[in-house]
């Protein structure tokens, strides 16, 4: 028989359903119930937890909206945990929906400010390993020879300072924010990653610049500076605010 952790029986009262999956969630969150595992099966749940199949039942859909479980066929509810990638469809689905209000330029903003303060906490944190990762992302963007290898190693760049703050909350958000941008470099991009001055006309300027201000931030990460990464990261992204604002509303 499978070994699950120790369930707390819960007490009658109101939404049994949702302190049930409160307490599942927690599990998940404290890896008790690692990703990838099978919940346990509906009636197990329902002895351990003292509540009916129903409320179990209940509990697990909420779980599943959560997007901490994936049902799948055959295999029941599986532990998904927390990810970048739940944390990038909430911010999706806020943009999509237009009775929410949040606008590219929305996103836009909370990154500028997360950018600055994850620039910092790498300065800050940032080992021999850390150092190496940014430096080989940024290497790889500048010789980069199309528009997905560019866009690869950009983000790679920017999730390696994020991983440099040794703070995985800087991670998640930073990655969530990226993925949610993608469509916006990659439309920006496209045309003129690879291509000559004579074919699109500031194409070589604008790798340039991007290529030069990457470069201070991580110059400036690996001087231990706080004052002048602090400066770079704002003038990357006043840069990447000029160059992208068009593609946003395209």
């Amino acid at each position: 028989m499978a070994s699950y952790p120790e369930f707390t029986s819960l007490q009658r009262g109101e939404r049994l359903s949702v302190r049930a999956a409160d307490q599942i969630r927690q599990m998940i969150l404290n890896h008790s119930l690692p990703a990838g595992e099978r919940l346990p099966s509906e009636r197990r749940l329902s002895e351990m937890l003292g509540v009916s199949r129903t409320v179990v039942r209940e509990a697990v859909r909420l779980l599943e909206a959560r997007r901490l479980i994936d049902m799948q066929p055959g295999r029941g509810a599986i532990v998904q945990g927390h990810s970048a990638e739940v944390v990038s469809e909430s911010i999706s689905m806020l943009m999509d929906d237009a009775g929410a209000g949040v606008s590219f330029e929305d996103v836009q903003a909370v990154r500028d400010v997360l950018e600055v303060a994850t620039a910092r906490l790498a300065t800050e944190n940032a080992g021999p390993e850390d150092l190496a990762r940014i430096e080989d992302s940024l290497t790889r963007m500048v010789h980069a020879d199309s528009v997905d290898e560019h866009l690869a190693a950009d983000r790679d760049f920017h999730l390696s300072i994020a991983m440099a703050t040794h703070n995985q909350v800087f991670v998640l958000l930073v990655q969530a924010l990226i993925d949610n941008m993608m469509e916006t470099w990659y439309s920006y991009w496209e045309p003129i990653v690879g291509q000559s001055e004579a074919d699109y006309p500031g194409a070589n300027e604008d790798q340039r610049e991007s290529n030069l201000l990457h470069h201070r931030v991580f110059e400036a990460i690996r001087a231990g500076d706080l004052s002048a990464v602090q400066s770079a990261t704002v003038a990357m992204l006043d840069h990447w605010s000029q160059m992208y604002g068009d593609a946003s509303t395209e």
